[in-house]
């Protein structure tokens, strides 16, 4: 199962992921003890939450919540905004 949530703020707009869940979980359940952070390629200019969609549900399916982050690259903000946004994603 998957679904957009929204994981912080930021510039006064809302910071986007896509959770997959492995099968079988329910509601705010994403997973028993296993998680990961997925942060897209894109050399922090580029790309975003749906790019690594597929990689997403084969670790969802292989048992691991997966939350794949969006951020503010290159395009929308400057040096150190991404890593605050990946920081606050993984938090």
């Amino acid at each position: 199962m998957t679904e957009t949530v929204a994981y912080g703020r930021a510039a006064g707009a809302e910071l986007l992921a896509e959770l997959h869940r492995p099968d079988g979980a329910q509601g705010g359940d994403a997973a028993a003890d296993r998680a990961v952070v997925m942060v897209h390629g894109g050399a922090w200019s580029r790309g975003d939450r749906h790019a690594p969609a597929v990689l997403c549900e084969l670790l969802a399916a292989a048992g691991f919540a997966v939350l794949s982050l969006d951020f503010r690259d290159g395009r929308q903000a400057r040096h150190p905004c991404a890593v605050q946004d990946v920081a606050a994603g993984v938090r």
